[in-house]
């Protein structure tokens, strides 16, 4: 491949990859922003032309465009572009233009997001899954934009990026984040998935157990199966309880936790289907409200028929009734109806989960009461 990259170059005004995420996109019918010649200009920036290299001289080019030359790194980035020429089938057995800068800027990626989420890479499949999740009416739309917008930089590697094992540029998926999120929510997010040393994909799970999805209903939107869903569920319980501050045991409680620390933002709580069921509260009558707040506290049955001084049957009972009157299928549906009428009457999420009234504090009055026993099954099965 021989262009004149000059012109490329003076036509495109490149920018330093730093950058890259940052950029406004704008399209118009007479200058249009090309990612794959964006793409060659960087790399004849780095290489001195625009033609494939021996993996040798890939290698050594990736090396020091990314701050280092040492043995270990040699065999790691000559196994990693191997594998990379395998799978793409590349003839000749050279590396593309487009394959070296991809490599390039997913080792330069690596740095932001383990500051910002704590992770070393990630697939564009985790990426997606993820991005669904923030997204009120998880539209797969916005996964299918994120691999557009990779498979055109790089349109090398476009047959590759629906494998697992492929790890794309960080920047793709933190400007797809940033543009999504508002900023006041960001850093909560952030720094909820930081504390507990969640992966991506264990993110986009409990996100999803905290609008309300079933683990087959979570299996059917990732292509996943039911024991992979179950692995990662028991992984986040054990996360969430590492620290001893916690005592989460089932949906409510993990839901709980994602919404009370930020990981799941309320500016997507509050655009969930439950949202708007909160005017059918005003049919429920004072017992059936006192049960419904003490589900949104993440309380079992038996702990809510110990505080109301009633029995576990007419908990049942109530919570039939409840789910009956506000539409909706199961205990964790209701609790989001009753978190949004909260937020919509001034509450604060503080204010909804203090930590003198939650299940999962060492505070809580039934924490330590033998009389219930609880079951740990809940969640994962």
């Amino acid at each position: 491949m021989n262009i004149d990259i000059s012109v490329i170059l003076a036509k495109k005004n490149m920018i330093p990859k730093e950058q890259l995420t940052s950029l406004q996109r704008r399209y118009t019918e007479q200058d249009q922003w090309d990612p794959y010649a964006e793409t060659l200009g960087r790399y004849a920036q780095i290489v001195g032309h625009t033609d494939p290299l021996p993996l040798n001289e890939a290698v050594l080019h990736i090396m020091q465009a990314t701050g280092g030359v040492t043995p270990y790194l040699k065999v790691c980035t000559t196994a990693q572009l191997r594998r990379s020429i395998d799978r793409l089938r590349v003839d000749g057995g050279v590396v593309p233009p487009d394959l070296t800068v991809f490599t390039i800027d997913e080792r330069m990626d690596e740095t932001e997001l383990k500051d910002r989420f704590g992770w070393n890479r990630i697939s564009l499949l985790s990426a997606q899954r993820v991005m669904q999740m923030f997204i009120s009416q998880m539209d797969r739309r916005v996964g299918e934009e994120l691999e557009t917008q990779i498979s055109t930089a790089y349109p090398t590697t476009k047959n590759s990026l629906q494998n697992q094992e492929t790890y794309i540029p960080a920047r793709y998926f933190l400007d797809a984040f940033s543009s999504l999120m508002p900023v006041s929510e960001q850093a909560g997010i952030e720094n909820g998935i930081k504390k507990y040393g969640f992966s991506p994909t264990e993110v986009a799970i409990l996100l999803g157990m905290a609008r309300g999805l079933e683990n087959q209903e979570i299996c059917s939107l990732f292509s996943i199966s039911s024991q992979t869903v179950k692995n990662h569920v028991k992984a986040l319980l054990e996360k969430m309880n590492a620290s001893k501050e916690n005592d989460v045991y089932d949906r409510s409680q993990a839901a709980i936790l994602a919404i009370r620390e930020g990981i799941f933002p309320q500016s997507v709580l509050t655009r969930l289907p439950e949202a708007d069921k909160v005017d059918h509260l005003i049919r429920l009558s004072p017992q059936k409200r006192a049960v419904l707040q003490y589900i949104s506290q993440g309380m079992a049955n038996k702990e809510i028929a110990m505080s109301l001084v009633i029995s576990s049957q007419t908990v049942k009972n109530h919570i039939t009734a409840i789910l009956n009157i506000l539409d909706c299928t199961d205990r964790l549906s209701a609790m989001l109806v009753s978190i949004n009428a909260q937020l919509q009457n001034g509450r604060s999420l503080d204010q909804i989960f203090p930590p003198s009234l939650s299940p999962s504090s060492p505070n809580h009055p039934l924490r330590e009461t033998s009389e219930y026993p609880r079951s740990k099954s809940t969640l994962i099965n």
